[in-house]
């Protein structure tokens, strides 16, 4: 008894004394249980659909956690629906909101255990057998409360917003029940803030020190928003930096019972460009305040730096050898004339540096005074970089601190600068040129008739890439090793282009010998230097009917998708296909790629009330195959939910599904870097026969992969990245046969689709999220035997059935492709039709 009045006495004690928003235990109790934890909340809105934050309960073990940092964004009058994501049973929801902004919850509830009028509990999913609709529950063992709805006259502001997990206890406190606590029970308590957002902010701009306004207006909240400073700075000053405060309350206390009310960013000057100041949506979250600082062009200060010395100038013991970087390479620039009061080096190399890293400055010098030789050290000197390129050095913006190693600011944009290293004891300076250059770089490939895999890469984070698959971007200065192969046998790479988008806008091209069915090639680091694209070209080295040549080259090159090949797919209750509609907004081509998508439902889709929208197209009745090879380069975006497919179906399904069959070449689901391959029929399906799927890691979905599948009377053979990783193979048994092992001989069309999961394989789809996956091209090859048996027209291949370049008159010079649709820009390596003739671009 006496253990347990002390237990009363400082859970009391622990509540009466705690600051504002108390916590049973305090805001420093480590978790205890051993089975449950929270992992997120959620608040889903009708704007802004599900709003998520990850708790790190599972690593810090706390009780209490603290995400007053991140705020969820809500409207006045919406109905909210907030959800837990939790490790563990028997427990229950509870959430409440600070409306009137006094450091506590109050939590009255009316006799039918709804929340009473001006109670700041609003929701809750078990106490005392109901919940906050007033439900009589049988079980507490309901997590995720009813919706609520927000006051319609609420304030538009921050406020104190919690989440809390307990075993029926209503105080936002926690449970401090004897042997039934918060913390016994392993519960969690989160406080993050409610943004309750108005139609429109208040936006003033300031200059200096000064309280005057240069500028006040409205912007729409939550909106990016964009404005031109340069006139407002003065044409002496030049921008240090801008300070942005925004929030509520500006003029306040930051903090309200612990609550912040706004947010103060400091931008560096370099985040204006071209004069104009770009804000984010999310320093759009409430008012906006804007302080242009700045410092004068002509410093006095300044003027050394500044004053260049004569050409002819020289400084009487001076032995001035050469300047040293570090930086992607080891680069020596070499001095000219050693007595020089002016080292002109800008007509050497420039250097290239990347932003962000480390860079070494060294200089070989000795000066010969009476007192004996001097060494010189690079950090006796100020070294300023023109960031403005204006043609003046300012000491407070524009030099960097340890001049023997230093980094440039994130925010520089590539291209040439110049810099400017100062001795200001002696008179001494030095010029040269660096190019400053992004940490990463974009990667396109272009592949005619064959694929480009990965062999050594580095990623935009300077990784190495597991696998074969290709990042959309790379490290730059890095070396980059491919492996060259055709879809086809009978195919042969001969050279890959390489075109560099140099950070100065100009282009660089040079050619790299391929020798070989299948090569491989490197491009050197030094080359990595800017956006690149590859192509590489396979030309057929010789036509022979066992050979494969292509009837279907899909490169989605046009403005849009071409309708006399693909259809919307049919929506109906299947989960690949329950939310699929005939938008573009779900599908359509961009920058040479068909993007699927999938995301909340805009509510704007006439007769279509789905949860979400989500983009498939099918070649059905436009296009199909029997037998031969189809592949396809894809990229998708890992998610919970995540659930793309590149597929094919028979064009007969009279017997109906499974019966009738279907091919998944790939599959993937969730953040897994994995693909599936499965067929799926009578036997597999119904009968429930294995050894009909495989799967395969693949480093990672989120670079460009190759899927294929040789379909063969006799077997199906799955490819990923040009390497074989799966085989079905028809029965021998005739038993197995009638029983429907082998539906697939016959002719199946392609299905590209995104879709979302339902819970049941893929997890239950994330509403706030887009959903991505790209498809770059889709190609098919066949024999001619295939060909002609399929009714398909071989492409490339100069015979009778190239139907329709003959509807077309030899003197007609317009370029169409294989599908008589006109091109403008075609491609080299790639197959088109041109005076009457199908022909291969060069």
């Amino acid at each position: 008894m006496r253990q347990i009045l002390l237990y009363l006495f400082l859970s009391v004690a622990a509540v009466v004394c705690a600051d504002d928003y108390p916590v049973t235990a305090g805001k420093d109790a480590v978790h205890t249980h051993a089975s449950r934890v929270l992992m997120g909340i959620v608040l889903e809105s009708p704007l802004y659909g599900n709003q998520t934050m990850a708790v790190t309960q599972s690593t810090n073990k706390l009780l209490y956690q603290d995400l007053l940092s991140e705020s969820f964004v809500a409207k006045a009058g919406e109905t909210l629906v907030p959800s837990f994501r939790w490790w563990g049973g028997w427990m229950s929801g509870y959430v409440y909101i600070d409306y009137n902004n006094d450091g506590r919850f109050e939590t009255a509830l009316d006799d039918d255990g709804r929340p009473s009028e001006g109670s700041e509990v609003v929701t809750y999913s078990y106490y005392n057998g109901k919940n906050s609709n007033g439900e009589s529950l049988a079980s507490g063992n309901v997590l995720n409360p009813p919706a609520f709805v927000l006051p319609e006259g609420l304030v538009p502001g921050v406020y104190r917003m919690r989440y809390k997990v307990d075993w029926d206890y209503i105080g936002a406190e926690g449970s401090d029940v004897v042997n039934n606590d918060i913390i016994r029970n392993g519960g969690c308590i989160v406080d993050t803030r409610l943004v309750v957002r108005p139609e429109k902010v208040g936006v003033k701009i300031c200059v200096g020190g000064s309280e005057e306004v240069s500028k006040n207006f409205e912007a729409d909240f939550g909106q990016e928003q964009t404005f031109e400073v340069g006139t407002l700075v003065g044409e002496n000053k030049m921008l240090s930096r801008v300070i942005v405060k925004h929030g509520f309350n500006l003029d306040g206390d930051r903090l309200v019972h612990g609550t912040p009310q706004y947010v103060v960013d400091t931008l560096s000057f370099l985040s204006v460009v071209d004069d104009v100041l770009t804000l984010t949506s999310s320093m759009v979250d409430g008012d906006v305040e804007i302080v242009l600082e700045t410092v004068d062009k002509d410093n006095p200060g300044d003027a050394d730096i500044n004053n260049k010395p004569q050409d002819a100038a020289l400084v009487e013991g001076l032995n001035f050898k050469s300047l040293r970087f570090g930086a992607t390479s080891i680069k020596t620039l070499s001095a000219k004339v050693a007595e020089a009061a002016y080292q002109d080096f800008t007509e050497n190399v420039s250097i290239p540096i990347v932003v962000g890293n480390t860079v070494t400055l060294a200089v070989s010098a000795t000066l010969e005074t009476e007192s004996g030789t001097e060494t010189l050290s690079a950090d006796e000197g100020v070294l300023c970089i023109d960031y403005n390129h204006d043609g003046v050095f300012i000491t407070a913006l524009e030099s960097v601190g340890n001049v023997s190693s230093f980094a440039l600011p994130d925010e520089l944009r590539p291209g040439f600068y110049r810099g400017r290293l100062y001795f200001s004891n002696i008179g001494v300076m030095a010029d040269f040129n660096i190019l400053v250059h992004k940490p990463a770089v974009r990667l396109e490939l272009e592949t005619p008739n064959g694929r480009v895999v990965g062999q050594s890469l580095y990623d935009a984070s300077a990784t190495r890439v597991s696998g074969k698959g290709i990042p959309t971007e790379v490290s730059a200065f890095k070396q980059m090793t491919f492996v060259a192969q055709p879809l086809a046998k009978g195919y042969r790479a001969y050279s890959a282009e390489v075109t560099i988008s140099r950070p100065d806008g100009s282009e660089g091209k040079f050619r790299v010998n391929l020798n070989g069915a299948t090569t491989s090639f490197s491009i050197p680091a030094d080359s990595v230097y800017g956006d690149i694209k590859i192509l590489a070209e396979f030309t057929p080295e010789t036509v022979a009917d066992n050979l494969r040549s292509p009837v279907l080259i899909e490169e989605f090159d046009g403005e849009s998708l071409n309708d006399d090949l693909w259809v919307t797919s049919t929506r109906y209750s299947a989960a690949w296909n329950r939310f699929i509609v005939d938008d573009p907004r779900v599908a359509f081509v961009d920058n040479g790629h068909l993007v699927c998508r999938c995301f909340a439902n805009p509510g704007d889709i006439a007769g279509f009330d789905g949860q979400m929208i989500s983009g498939a197209k099918q070649t059905s009745g436009r296009f199909a195959f029997n037998h031969g090879y189809v592949e396809a380069r894809i990229l998708t975006v890992p998610h919970s939910g995540n659930f793309p497919a590149f597929w094919l179906m028979p064009e007969d399904q009279s017997d109906g599904w499974p019966t009738c069959g279907e091919i998944d070449v790939w599959e993937t689901i969730n953040t897994e870097s994995r693909a599936y391959h499965t067929v799926h029929s009578h036997w597999t399906y119904d009968l429930a026969h294995g050894g009909n799927g495989g799967n395969e890691s693949c480093g990672h979905q989120e670079q460009w992969h190759t899927y294929g599948l040789l379909k063969e009377a006799d077997r199906l053979t799955w490819y990923l990245d040009g390497t074989q990783v799966f085989t079905y193979s028809k029965s021998t048994s005739d038993t197995e046969l009638q029983q429907g092992q082998w539906p697939f001989d016959k002719p199946f069309y392609i299905i590209l689709n995104q879709s979302v999961g339902n819970g049941s394989w893929a997890a239950v789809p994330d509403r706030s999220f887009v959903y991505e996956t790209q498809f770059d091209w889709v190609r098919v090859y066949q024999t001619r035997e295939e060909a002609e048996n399929d009714g398909n027209v071989l492409l490339g291949v100069e015979t009778d059935h190239n139907y329709v370049a003959t509807q077309l008159e030899e003197t007609d010079t317009t370029i169409y492709d294989l599908n008589g649709q006109k091109v403008t820009s075609p491609r080299r390596g790639n197959f088109y039709i041109y005076k009457g003739r199908v022909r291969m671009w060069r």
